[in-house]
């Protein structure tokens, strides 16, 4: 299964598993309400718990080629979302605009200071502490 990365990079599935489970892990992030509880709790085991198919398929008492099957939806359905909503895409978008915006504040600070206008001085602190905020809720999320 080849998959595209944020870069726009196709992933396999197969020979760079990691980037692919960091790829659908960051899906589940974002879709994870669309899916039925059963799928949620198969994503867990399977992706955040490790277990193999066969140990996920004794505790639901189905075969292993059920849970590889389910698996496979499931990671269908998160890539369908993506394709469709583009959460990922735009939250990526949104932290490099925000990295931007930090940079630019860098910058103007210094510009700021060497004018030592106080009215400028408090609109450049506000402009600076909102996106020391937004760079907080980031980091929540």
């Amino acid at each position: 299964m080849m998959k595209n990365n944020m870069q726009g990079n196709v992933i396999d599935k197969k020979t760079n598993k990691l980037e692919y489970k960091n790829y659908i892990n960051s899906l589940f992030d974002l879709y994870s309400s669309l899916l039925t509880e059963k799928q949620i709790e198969y994503f867990k085991y399977y992706y955040f718990l490790d277990y193999s198919l066969r140990e996920i398929a004794s505790i639901y008492n189905v075969s292993s080629n059920a849970i590889y099957d389910q698996i496979t939806k499931i990671e269908e359905a998160l890539e369908k979302y993506e394709s469709l909503l583009h959460l990922k895409k735009l939250n990526e978008k949104r932290l490099d605009v925000l990295e931007v915006m930090i940079d630019d504040v860098g910058k103007l600070e210094e510009i700021v200071r060497r004018i030592n206008d106080e009215d400028l001085n408090r609109v450049f602190e506000s402009i600076n502490k909102d996106i020391k905020n937004m760079k907080e809720l980031e980091k929540m999320e």
